[in-house]
């Protein structure tokens, strides 16, 4: 057993550096589990802000504020304005909306008056209608035919009148003509039964001049006065529609300009209502009150009780404590590794020796355009890692440092050695692996790795000590064996 101690000390002392001091620092390449991550520093910003600011029509005077780095609560009054030229405004409105009110109502009920008013002008035309046309049915079926039947029966009447008279005048005559009846009638006699007769003629001629009147002028005029009254009537229904449906519109326009007139002041009262409850100003979740004044051109203006606040002034900002998070930044060369939703430990400035987790709620697409401009050859990405719940983050404020440290992969049972071992030229990656007291490059495989140590796929062996740095006037034996794993 003392010649085997005795053998492994010989053989480690034969690789330990320490045999060589030119050569430098050293380590052992080991195998074991090797937790891949990578680590960035950040700062601690709020995901959420709200800007507090004079956000109504006129300008404000702080009546009270709440000192500046105070932690708030929900529903805890931040400060409070006052504005006469508000209220005012409020008062002035509230009359005016008052005045569109009753216009409105007068404006409905003229309309709902004129309606029926209108309605009823409709009817009665209609009802004039109906009677002309049947005063023209009438007088077509009725009067008509009536009159003409008695202008026919009055030309009868005197016709046969007149044939009785001429006929007994006949008989007086040849009466007085026949010798054996010596003269009956007397000359008075005849000249009264001719009187008669003419008196017949006379009237049949009259009977007969009335009914051509009544054919040519009386009927043509009664049936045209009666066809041009329902004509008229026709018309006038036409016009009692079409007043109808104008002076309804314009009844029903006006109520309705009178409504939208009601409903622009209620809105602006609507408004000035908002801006009033503006003139107060409380929290909507825990933050912190950071006066922040926005604009240069607002330096001379200070956050303080009397102060006038312009239109659109901002004064102060309070960030979300409850959405925190972390913004940092990752190499181009692991932001395939960095997934929403990964793992990540956080270490604060403010609170030393406490580990905070959390996970990556968003990853850039694009790369950093500032750092492109400061260093083109190395580009990075910037991410947000948001704090786990039901963590103690008492104290925690916005803009303070932090360390976030991604877990990217967890490898198993693998060789590793620290960064530092590991060079570059070109394409390739070496080690300078040291036996016998002297140093070899040694060409090797890397594979993924971590702040501290990457991972050796092929060109070392467990125990292999290297070197941590270049040495000066070392062999480079491309042809020396590689080793393996």
């Amino acid at each position: 057993m003392v010649l085997v101690i005795a053998f492994l000390l010989i053989w480690k002392g034969g690789m330990n550096p320490s045999a060589n001091p030119g050569l430098g620092s050293f380590a052992y390449v080991t195998r074991g589990d090797l937790p891949v991550t990578v680590e960035e520093t950040g700062e601690v910003k709020a995901e959420k802000s709200k800007v507090i600011a004079n956000d109504i029509s006129w300008p404000v005077v702080i009546k009270e504020v709440i000192p500046d780095g105070t932690i708030v609560k929900p529903d805890e009054t931040i400060v409070q304005f006052e504005c006469k030229e508000l209220l005012d405004a409020i008062d002035r409105q509230e009359l005016d909306v008052s005045g569109a009110e009753n216009q409105y109502i007068q404006a409905s009920k003229n309309l709902e008056l004129r309606i029926q008013e209108l309605a009823n002008n409709v009817e009665r035309a209609e009802q004039d209608l109906l009677v002309a046309r049947d005063n023209l049915r009438r007088y077509c079926e009725g009067e008509w035919p009536i009159r003409q039947g008695d202008a026919e029966s009055e030309v009868d009447l005197a016709k046969v009148e007149l044939t009785l008279a001429e006929d007994k005048l006949a008989f007086m005559v040849r009466a007085n003509e026949d010798p054996e009846l010596n003269s009956p009638y007397s000359k008075n006699e005849i000249t009264t039964e001719q009187l008669r007769v003419k008196r017949r003629k006379q009237a049949l001629h009259k009977a007969q001049s009335q009914r051509e009147m009544l054919k040519k002028y009386d009927h043509p005029r009664r049936l045209k006065a009666f066809e041009w009254s329902v004509v008229e009537a026709q018309a006038a229904l036409d016009r009692a529609k079409l007043q109808q449906a104008t002076e309804q519109k314009s009844a029903e326009h006006n109520a309705e300009t009178k409504r939208r007139q009601l409903e622009m002041k209620k809105k602006k009262l609507d408004e000035l209502l908002k801006d009033r409850e503006k003139l107060t100003v409380k929290a909507e979740a825990t933050g912190l009150v950071v006066y922040d004044l926005g604009r240069r051109r607002f330096a001379d203006v200070t956050v303080e009780v009397g102060e006038k606040i312009e239109r659109r002034q901002q004064i102060m900002i309070i960030p979300d404590l409850t959405t925190l998070e972390v913004r940092t930044q990752v190499y181009e060369a692991v932001i395939d590794q960095v997934k929403e939703g990964l793992k990540a430990f956080i270490k604060l400035d403010s609170r030393p020796g406490e580990v905070f987790t959390g996970k990556v709620r968003k990853v850039r697409a694009l790369p950093d355009s500032q750092n492109r401009w400061l260093n083109p050859d190395v580009k990075y990405f910037r991410i947000r890692v948001k704090f786990d719940e039901d963590q103690e983050m008492e104290g925690v404020r916005p803009g303070g440092g932090a360390t976030v440290e991604l877990v990217l992969d967890q490898l198993k049972d693998v060789l590793h050695v620290p960064v530092a071992a590991v060079f570059s030229q070109q394409e390739k990656r070496y080690c300078w692996r040291v036996n016998g007291g002297t140093a070899h490059r040694v060409t090797v495989e890397i594979g993924k790795m971590n702040s501290t140590d990457v991972e050796i796929r092929s060109g070392l062996n467990e125990g292999d000590c290297v070197l941590l740095s270049e040495p000066q006037g070392a062999v480079t034996d491309a042809a020396e064996p590689a080793g393996g794993t």
